[in-house]
């Protein structure tokens, strides 16, 4: 055989194909590769597919109407059994209502008794007693009754007249009391010398220092303050 040099070797056919061969071989292995993750790609999205569900089957509803139920018949044989019964009670109600007069005559009877043992009983009682029996009613005035000079007589018909219109007296019973009032008809101070009842004398003093009172006239204009004893009682 002869030993052929570098030079000559790359001329031959043999040699320039395996070198093309070569060279391609990695763009041969590129676009293998390429194509096989593709068509990998491709039969599995195939596989995996998902299906269109099966249409739904409509639903058919059958309504169903109950017959009316017939109506019962009404006898007249109720009716008039109905109304024989309400006629038998109307009329025994009118027989029991007729023994009226009977029980009102009894009432009165008793009410003439009652009367005549009132009467028996009242000469018994002291006119002092029949008093402590009866209720007081509400004062609707007062008298007010004053030891002072005859000049200052003018200020006392205001001072009685004002305290008559603002108080009333809740039960009978005199209250004397000393009445202190400030020049410009301010209640001062309230100082009780006798009360016959207790009630009258609280009424008193809760409600005189809210009554304001006429100021002073010329009978006390010199006096910044004067003292009046004033007698409270109900008239009768």
């Amino acid at each position: 055989m002869k030993l052929l040099k570098k030079d000559d070797a790359a001329k031959t056919p043999n040699f320039k194909w395996n070198k093309y061969l070569f060279k391609n071989r990695r763009l041969a292995l590129l676009t293998g590769s390429v194509v096989a993750v593709h068509l990998f790609f491709f039969f599995f999205n195939f596989k995996n597919e998902k299906h269109p569900p099966p249409p739904k089957k409509s639903i058919v509803v059958h309504t169903f109407v109950p017959r009316p139920s017939p109506k019962p018949k009404v006898t007249t044989r109720t009716e008039t059994s109905s109304s024989s019964k309400k006629v038998q009670k109307s009329q025994l109600s009118k027989k029991i209502e007729k023994p009226k007069p009977n029980s009102t005559s009894k009432k009165n009877e008793i009410l003439k008794e009652l009367n005549d043992s009132l009467k028996k009983i009242e000469p018994t009682t002291s006119p002092e007693q029949k008093n402590l029996l009866t209720f007081p009613k509400n004062i609707q005035s007062l008298q007010i009754d004053q030891t002072e000079e005859p000049e200052t007589s003018d200020y006392f018909t205001l001072l009685a007249q004002t305290l008559k219109e603002e108080l009333e007296l809740p039960e009978y019973g005199d209250v004397k009391l000393e009445l202190t009032v400030h020049n410009n008809g301010r209640v001062l101070k309230i100082r009780v010398i006798h009360a016959a009842s207790l009630k009258n004398q609280k009424y008193l003093e809760l409600n005189l220092p809210k009554v304001i009172l006429p100021p002073f006239s010329e009978d006390f204009k010199n006096e910044r303050e004067h003292t009046f004893t004033l007698t409270f009682c109900n008239e009768t």
